[in-house]
């Protein structure tokens, strides 16, 4: 996927960042990530949702990396960034954003973390 012409190189990747407002589950409005709330509940307890859970993790963390290895490969990101551990990054900023929006219901602490990783990532630009 190439990196279109914009105000920033990066800027594809920001304006991807959709916030939702939270999401209506059986008439009330609910926050979170369902896969971190499953998490949180089962993992201490059930080994093999555990290892269900953490495959499906790093499936969504190796779609973010495979993101910014495009981006680095077109040339928005030096050729030294490390993508793995910038997807690391970002996965962390999303379920805190998540966590942190579901306990305030609120969705600005999760535009604010991931409006921070995004940061970070930028400031890596070679543009």
């Amino acid at each position: 996927m190439p990196v279109r012409e914009a105000e920033h190189p990066l800027s594809d990747l920001r304006a991807g960042r959709a916030v939702p407002e939270g999401r209506h589950d059986s008439g009330r409005l609910t926050y979170g990530c369902a896969l971190g709330a499953l998490a949180s509940e089962v993992s201490d307890h059930d080994a093999l949702a555990r290892q269900a859970l953490s495959q499906l993790f790093a499936e969504w963390q190796e779609l973010l990396a495979g993101v910014l290895r495009r981006l680095r490969d077109g040339g928005a990101l030096p050729p030294e960034a490390p993508v793995d551990r910038l997807a690391t990054g970002l996965m962390a900023a999303l379920q805190g954003g998540y966590l942190l929006a579901q306990t305030e219901h609120d969705v600005t602490p999760m535009a604010t973390s991931i409006d921070m990783a995004l940061a970070h990532i930028e400031s890596l630009s070679a543009g």
